[in-house]
């Protein structure tokens, strides 16, 4: 219970930060920033993004109850303290303690963490998935990777003088980087592209049979830097690009519920930047619907940035035993984004002490690679 004084200090900020939006061009102090893409720099803004993200969610799903979970801390306080004026909020110390809420009152809860730490984050959001009383319910999280990395700052190499762009390859990637950029919005990175072009020559040496998918495309960028590569290198696997190309589909499970219907995407644009890309084959629609039936066969290599828990999970247990040739790679491009927990929790849940694959976290581009050995496996 909080005494006289706490509440009118509460209100007297609550008050004032009111008052400073009066008059202003908006009424919200947050910044118009997404920090899915721009994480949050510091705890200060983490609760900045925090709040607007609930306050979003909340809007677009009806609902006025939140579930806070965890310990009380500086940043539980302010989020709670922050919130607590439009929305009723409750404090829980479990995931497990919502689950064992009547349904009626679980269900028109948004959950959130009284944490910007990752690893908390994680096992929280695992705790939600692993129950279907609380996998489908919202959940919001802010994470501060610029602070949880300081230590990287204490190595002794610069990396811009201590990492070789790989300029022992036949092909000159950068500029092929480049070329990319002039005809596509950026999506994907410099380094996830040269560590893909390493998966790629590793398929390519060993001979392995199958074709190569791509799931999760946006607008094309890194399929079209797949297939120019290929080309390059007189490659002529088949190479298939999965997506809606429309837009996400709507999402019913809780950490994938705020991709719903977002990145919008003209198709027949996107296509016509393939036109000189004869092995490049368009698969359009929900990948759960379409893969299939897709004339795609094994793979050899699927590189996987569909951001989703589903989308993700879905992949790995379609691709991983059944179609991916022994020696074959499965690349999750978004496991390193700070912000896309879904994808993490999906690859953690599969091949944690799995056996046949050789899995390898690549600190140089945040791309989770898997190598399916075959070994030890039945």
């Amino acid at each position: 219970m909080m005494n006289s004084e706490s509440v009118l200090a509460r209100l007297l900020r609550f008050l004032g930060r009111h008052l400073i939006s009066w008059g202003s061009p908006t009424a919200d102090p947050v910044p118009a920033t997404d920090f899915r893409w721009n994480d949050p720099q510091n705890e200060e803004e983490a609760v900045d993004f925090l709040v607007a993200r609930i306050k979003a969610t909340t809007k677009k799903n009806d609902f006025t109850a939140i579930a806070l979970v965890g310990p009380s801390n500086r940043f539980s306080k302010e989020v709670h303290e922050r919130l607590s004026f439009d929305f009723s909020v409750r404090r829980f110390d479990s995931a497990m303690d919502i689950a064992r809420l009547p349904d009626e009152e679980r269900n028109r809860l948004v959950v959130t963490i009284a944490s910007s730490k990752a690893k908390a984050i994680h096992e929280v959001a695992l705790a939600l998935l692993s129950d279907e009383r609380t996998r489908n319910l919202p959940f919001e999280y802010a994470v501060t990777p610029k602070q949880e990395n300081k230590g990287i700052n204490h190595m002794w190499e610069d990396s811009v003088d201590f990492i070789s762009p790989l300029h022992a390859q036949p092909v000159d990637c950068l500029t092929l980087f480049q070329e990319s950029l002039e005809n596509f919005d950026p999506k994907t990175g410099i380094r996830d592209f040269l560590d893909l072009v390493q998966c790629v020559n590793q398929i390519v040496a060993n001979n392995l049979p199958g074709d190569i998918a791509e799931f999760g495309s946006f607008k094309g960028q890194s399929g079209y830097l797949l297939g120019r590569y290929l080309e390059e290198i007189g490659c002529d696997k088949r190479l298939f690009l999965f997506d809606m190309f429309e837009s996400f589909p709507r999402e019913s499970i809780g950490i994938d519920h705020f991709w719903s219907e977002t990145h919008e995407v003209d198709y027949e644009e996107v296509k016509s930047k393939f036109s000189e890309l004869q092995n490049v084959k368009f698969v359009k629609g929900d990948f759960t619907q379409t893969f299939p039936k897709a004339e795609c066969g094994s793979l050899s290599l699927a590189f996987v940035d569909c951001d989703s828990y589903r989308g993700t999970k879905y992949l790995i247990e379609e691709i991983f035993d059944d179609r991916l040739v022994t020696g074959g790679l499965m690349i999750f491009e978004d496991y390193g984004h700070a912000g896309l927990l879904g994808n993490r929790l999906a690859v953690h849940e599969a091949f944690d002490n799995k056996a046949g694959a050789f899995c390898f976290f690549s600190q140089f581009s945040g791309s989770f690679i898997v190598c399916k050995t075959g070994i030890g496996q039945s």
